[in-house]
Formats: structure tokens, sequence, C-alpha cells
């Protein structure tokens, strides 16, 4: 049977993988997340707590010494805790994303700097050992969400 002209032609396609990105890209995105999502996470609460303190019937003085001294077991405190580890995830998740190579090594540069921005802007606020904790925490977080950001990567 003769080749019908008509016939669009064939071509065996598959979808291409993307190629790597570039790893100062990925670490300052991540950076970005982690750090400008943790910023913004914080004004959200502050304000949010001055208005729930404002509401409660304090005064103007009487909210700015307690948003001086917000307790550890507060609800604004535990958010921001809570907000920051999942901010810490998602920057190493996008990192590992965007970077496509050497998913750890680029995480552990981001959780450094992360860990290292976080241990400078609250040393004299909380003590040692909360500090320390929460640089650790830091770091679990940042390279968890680089090992599922990896996983998606190979898939």
């Amino acid at each position: 049977m003769p080749h019908n002209p008509y016939t669009p032609p064939e071509a065996p396609l598959k979808e291409q993988p993307r190629p790597p990105g570039s790893p100062v890209k990925a670490v300052l995105i991540g950076l970005a997340i982690d750090i400008g999502g943790s910023l913004v996470l914080g004004i959200v609460l502050s304000v949010l707590y001055a208005i729930s303190l404002s509401s409660g019937g304090m005064n103007a003085q009487e909210v700015g010494e307690a948003m001086a001294n917000i307790p550890t077991n507060s609800w604004p405190y535990i958010a921001g805790i809570l907000g920051g580890a999942i901010l810490s995830f998602m920057g190493g998740y996008g990192c590992a994303r965007i970077a496509r190579r050497s998913e750890y090594r680029l995480a552990f540069i981001l959780a450094s700097l992360s860990a290292g921005f976080g241990l400078v802007t609250s040393w004299d606020t909380y003590d040692v050992t909360q500090n320390l904790l929460l640089a650790l925490t830091t770091v679990a977080c940042v390279v968890l969400g680089a090992k599922y950001g990896r996983a998606a990567n190979a898939s």
C-alpha cells in the first residue's frame, strides 16, 4: 500500500527532564521563603496579638509591655514557632526543587545561613539553650524539606 501523504508525521516524543537550576538562585529563594516568610508571619502574629490584647481591655502602654515580653506558652509564640518550622521546611523543599542537584549540600548551606540569621537576630531575646534548640529545629526542618524536594526531583 502506498504512503498516504495526508498522514501526520510520527515522532517518538517524550517529556524532557528539566535541567538543573542555579545553586545560588536556589539558596536565595530558599532564604526568601524561610526568612522572608518568617518575618511576614511575625508581623501578622504581632498585629493579631496586639489586637487581641487591646480588645481584652488593655491600654496602649499595657499592650506595649505585653508585646515586649510574650510568654513562651502563649498562642502567638507557639504559632510563630510552628509557622517558622513550616516555612523552613518549605524553604528547603523549594531550594531542592529549584537546584535539582546536590540537594543536601545546598540544604545545609541554606540551613546554616537561616539558623545563623536566627541566632544573630534573637541572641538577646532568648537564652542560649533556647537559641540552640531553635537553630537545630531550623536545620532539621530545612533538611527534611530538601529530602522531600529531592524525592520529588527523582520522580
